[in-house]
């Protein structure tokens, strides 16, 4: 029994020391082996967990892409109040930039038209439009 224990001494001074990768891969093992086996009901209920709730890692990358297209689709989105209001705000700036004078004298040429009856071509609708 000396011989061994004096052998096991000179064995163990003569192995290289653990290095903490080492060292933590016998801890997992050892923990792995002091772990209860799950009965079935238990492997039953946590493959219905997977199934109700499925695991889907996204990496950063894939977050960024879709926080940015969310954003993007909001963005594009025009809801029917919001095109009303933009061109509530258009006329608003049309009317205001045109005063009572220019209003009057487009009435007065309105009226004093050379010729009773006269068709206006899209253009002239256009050009008086833009005035």
């Amino acid at each position: 029994m000396a011989k061994y224990l004096a052998r096991q001494v000179q064995l163990q001074s003569q192995a290289e020391p653990l290095t903490g990768v080492a060292r933590y891969l016998v801890k997992q093992a050892i923990a792995a082996k002091q772990m209860p086996t799950p009965t079935g009901v238990a492997k039953y209920v946590a493959k219905q967990r997977l199934v109700v709730n499925p695991v889907q890692p996204l990496s950063s990358v894939a977050k960024y892409v879709a926080k940015h297209e969310a954003e993007e689709k909001a963005a594009g989105e025009v809801t029917g109040v919001a095109k009303y209001m933009a061109k509530q705000d258009v006329r608003q700036v049309e009317s205001a930039a045109v005063s009572g004078v220019a209003k009057y004298v487009a009435r007065q040429a309105l009226s004093d038209g050379e010729a009773p009856f006269a068709r206006t071509t899209g253009v002239e609708k256009y050009l008086r439009n833009q005035a």
